[in-house]
C-alpha cells in the first residue's frame, strides 16, 4: 500500500513540475523534472526535450546541462554526452570529478576535443590532419573505457562539487 502512495506522490510531483516548466521552460524546476523523467527509459526523450527547452532559456544552468549529459550517457549517445561535459567545464572551470569523467571516455573524448579544435582551425583556414592527407587511429570503444569506472557515481560527484561551488 505504501508503494502506491509513494508512486502517486511522485506522479503528483512530476505533474506539478511539468506545470511549472510548461509556463516557464527555463524555470529552475526543469532540472528536477528532467532528473525524475531520466529514471525511466520510457520518459527519457521527454527529459531531453525538457533540458533542451530549459537550457535554451538558461544556457548557464550547469545542473541542467549535467542532467542532459547523463541522459545522453544513459542512451549511449556518448559524443553528445562529452559535448555537454566539455561545455560544463568551459563554464565552471576545473572540477576534478568532471575531469575524471571526461577522461574516462578515453580516445573518444580526445577525438571529440580534437575535432572541435579542427573545426575551429578549418574556419580560420589552418590545415588539419585530414586536409594534409594523414589520418588518426580508430577510437577505443567507449563502452570498454566507461566500464572501468562508476559513471553514475562520477555524475553525483560532479553535482556535489557544483553545489559546493555555489556555497
Amino acid at each position: 500500500m505504501s508503494s502506491i502512495a509513494v508512486g502517486s506522490s511522485s506522479d503528483r510531483l512530476t505533474e506539478q513540475l511539468r506545470s511549472i516548466v510548461a509556463e516557464s521552460a527555463g524555470a529552475p524546476e526543469f532540472v528536477e523534472l528532467a532528473s525524475l523523467l531520466a529514471e525511466s527509459p520510457d520518459t527519457r526523450a521527454e527529459a531531453r526535450e525538457v533540458c533542451f527547452r530549459g537550457l535554451a532559456e538558461d544556457p548557464k544552468n550547469t545542473r541542467g546541462r549535467l542532467v542532459l549529459a547523463r541522459l545522453f550517457y544513459l542512451d549511449r549517445m556518448f559524443e553528445f554526452c562529452i559535448r555537454e561535459l566539455l561545455e560544463i567545464q568551459r563554464q565552471v572551470g576545473a572540477i576534478s570529478s568532471l575531469e575524471r569523467l571526461i577522461a574516462s571516455f578515453g580516445e573518444l573524448a580526445s577525438q571529440f576535443m580534437s575535432s572541435q579544435g579542427k573545426q575551429m582551425l578549418e574556419a580560420k583556414g589552418t590545415p588539419t590532419a585530414e586536409t594534409m592527407g594523414t589520418s588518426e587511429a580508430p577510437a577505443e570503444p567507449a563502452e570498454k573505457v566507461l566500464a572501468e569506472i562508476d559513471v553514475d557515481a562520477e555524475f553525483l560527484d560532479i553535482l556535489e562539487e557544483l553545489e559546493d561551488d555555489d556555497k
